[in-house]
């Protein structure tokens, strides 16, 4: 019971600070914001995926709170949520299916970031990394690791946004 009494005042919470974020917006797009969340909050499957998408952010200590939500696609609801540490998730509720669909924390660094090489010894690999072995003192620290810039010709490719997630 007093999980369920923390939720809810987890979603009262998400709505109120969403709303308040609106209040900032021009009154045009504030009111369509506040039109958007209020339709997605209060229809069942609003509800639903606002307790399946907090229950599945894991946080032990902290309360998560709502800091974006969209219809994802015609059976789906898309929201991040996001702790008072700063951690966000991306969340995806399949409203036939009555389950998060996908749930993703986003890593977006733009780097270069400093992997230690009691972590990582070997090189690391990726499609979109770039790594530079770094030494102090003829010691072997570890490497800078970079994402690749993306090739100018023909236009955007996979590197074009920061990608972490195929490091090896």
């Amino acid at each position: 019971m007093h999980d369920l009494k923390k939720r809810a005042a987890a979603v009262a919470i998400a709505v109120s600070v969403l709303a308040a974020n609106a209040a900032e917006l021009p009154a045009a797009k504030a009111d369509e914001r506040v039109g958007r969340i209020e339709e997605m909050l209060g229809g069942k499957a609003g509800a639903a995926a606002v307790k399946a998408c907090l229950d599945a952010h894991a946080s032990e200590k902290f309360v998560p709170m709502i800091e974006s939500i969209w219809h994802a696609h015609l059976d789906g609801v898309g929201m991040t949520t996001v702790d008072i540490t700063g951690k966000r998730q991306s969340c995806y509720y399949n409203v036939k299916t009555r389950s998060v669909e996908r749930l993703h924390s986003p890593f977006d660094a733009t780097g270069p970031l400093f992997l230690a090489a009691e972590a990582h010894p070997a090189k690391p690999e990726g499609e979109c990394i770039v790594a530079r072995r770094v030494e102090v003192a003829g010691v072997f620290r570890g490497w800078m690791v970079a994402q690749r810039p993306p090739q100018a010709e023909p236009g955007p490719d996979a590197c074009s946004v920061p990608v972490w997630e195929d490091i090896r």
